[in-house]
């Protein structure tokens, strides 16, 4: 079959890592909320994953530079995504103690 070529995402990788350098979570461990910073642009939203997959936590309309997550998750990993527009999205690991 031909091959069709495909552009690559404009500047996708350094929108991404840097965006990771500015997103601060901390404590990270924690034991029952932790707080999440970003240098740039405002969080929009927040939402904690289990390892299945499976919602947990949502924080909508948060329009901020930070938030403090607080919850009563059992000992574990868990996924955070942070979102902060339609088009730039991060996932960071948590783990709960």
């Amino acid at each position: 079959p031909p091959m069709i070529p495909i552009a690559p995402c404009a500047n996708a990788a350094q929108d991404v890592s840097s965006l990771q350098k500015t997103i601060v979570v901390q404590p990270n461990p924690n034991q029952g909320s932790f707080w999440i910073q970003i240098e740039e642009g405002q969080i929009e939203n927040v939402k904690v994953y289990d390892v299945l997959g499976s919602l947990l936590i949502a924080k909508d309309q948060i329009k901020s530079k930070g938030c403090e997550v607080k919850h009563e998750l059992p000992p574990g990993l868990y996924y955070l995504t942070i979102q902060f527009d339609e088009a730039h999205s991060i996932t960071k690991t948590i783990v709960v103690l």
